[in-house]
């Protein structure tokens, strides 16, 4: 087949490949498969299409989809998924390779695929997510290495390179759940650059930071905020914005 084992206990585990003994699971030590359940599986991927190319400016080979534009488990189902039900349709075969990997699908139409998952998982380029949070694209990173935000395994293809993408979900989640910089402020009512050492003396422990860039930056939990100011509770729009609750008589 031309995958990882990883690869083909993922095929088994979502029902894609048959196993020799289904009730022993994907994760039994020693995955026995036959030999005809694997062809099967490999008609279905190419539809009985076995035409001899190379691969070419038309043509573009699952391997080196595999390797530039679609990473990690998740875009391996989704690529596999496709081609199964005939979303994805195989042009034939590279003589070079074998097993999955030597399938080659037409470029233009496997673009105009890859194009439409991009809008339904929402992915964003790096700019993109930094306009949407108000903040600059360093900040985005500073986020990503503190752990707040994880850049997806599917990357996204602009200006002619690949390039790291988030998604927006994960963005939202994000604005939901912490605060810093004007969104702080605008929480305390304590002006940008005294707002985090306030909080801080107050006993609020910050999630990441200080960075600098252009000014300081810490990052709070929002139930941090509340259980050290024990004020007006905080008000989360659906847009993400935050604002001071009005009181209560």
């Amino acid at each position: 087949m031309r995958i990882s084992p990883p690869r083909i206990r993922l095929l088994v585990k979502e029902g894609l490949l048959r196993p020799a003994y289904p009730g022993r699971g994907h994760l039994s030590k020693h995955l026995t498969l036959y030999g005809k359940d694997i062809n099967t599986f490999l008609t279905q991927l190419s539809h009985d299409e076995c035409h001899q190319y190379a691969e070419s400016t038309d043509l573009i080979s699952v391997w080196r989809i595999g390797k530039q534009w679609l990473r990690g488990d998740e875009n391996f189902l989704h690529l596999i998924t496709a081609l199964t039900r005939g979303e994805l349709k195989a042009a034939g075969r590279d003589p070079n390779q074998f097993g999955i990997r030597a399938l080659l699908l037409h470029r233009l139409e496997f673009r105009a695929w890859f194009d439409h998952l991009h809008a339904e998982q929402e992915l964003m380029s790096i700019p993109d997510a930094a306009r949407l949070l108000h903040i600059d694209d360093c900040t985005i990173y500073h986020f990503v290495q503190a752990g707040l935000l994880a850049l997806d395994e599917h990357r996204l293809y602009r200006f002619g390179k690949h390039i790291p993408g988030l998604r927006r979900a994960t963005l939202v989640d994000l604005q939901r759940q912490y605060l810093w910089g004007e969104g702080l402020a605008q929480a305390t009512g304590i002006d940008r650059l005294h707002a985090a050492a306030n909080l801080i003396h107050q006993g609020a422990k910050p999630v990441a930071g200080p960075w600098i860039h252009k000014h300081c930056c810490y990052v709070f939990r929002k139930e941090d905020i509340l259980n050290a100011t024990a004020g007006p509770r905080l008000k989360t729009s659906v847009s993400g914005t935050t604002a001071e609750a009005p009181p209560t008589a």
